[in-house]
């Protein structure tokens, strides 16, 4: 199965938006839905990479299926993450904190560059993204 499961710590989600790089490009607000399978992703995150491997990334936290991110105008690369939590880690004993256990959603073949395409225009500034589980 093309799944992954993974301890991920919940500061990594924590972020709300990186804007890698700076090249006085403006930026155009992009938000939308990202669903595997048709239901929402409950938390993750989308990355936005130009295709030409010039110029700035945009990252998010998905939230409840929605993301919210400015973007360079352009064609991009996006790149999305989906964690479920499947448990919890007590790595200092039982009476420790917990760290939560993710299990990765999404599909590995998603993580190419190219699997997910968007071109980010002015003006146009919903992007939905619905992804499908393993075959």
């Amino acid at each position: 199965m093309g799944y992954r499961r993974s301890h991920i710590s919940s500061w990594i989600l924590a972020g709300t938006v990186l804007l890698v790089g700076c090249s006085g490009e403006s930026l155009m607000p992009v938000s939308g839905d990202v669903t595997l399978d048709g239901n929402p992703i409950e938390k993750g995150t989308i990355r936005f990479m130009p295709v030409d491997g010039v110029g700035p990334a945009a990252e998010a936290k998905i939230e409840q299926g929605r993301y919210e991110v400015l973007v360079p105008a352009g064609k991009k690369n996006v790149f999305i993450r989906g964690l479920k939590t499947i448990g919890h880690n007590y790595p200092s004993g039982p009476e420790g904190p917990a760290i939560p256990d993710y299990e990765e959603l999404v599909p590995t073949r998603y993580e190419r560059p190219g699997a997910i395409q968007c071109t980010i225009v002015e003006g146009d500034p919903r992007r939905d993204f619905e992804l499908a589980g393993e075959p």
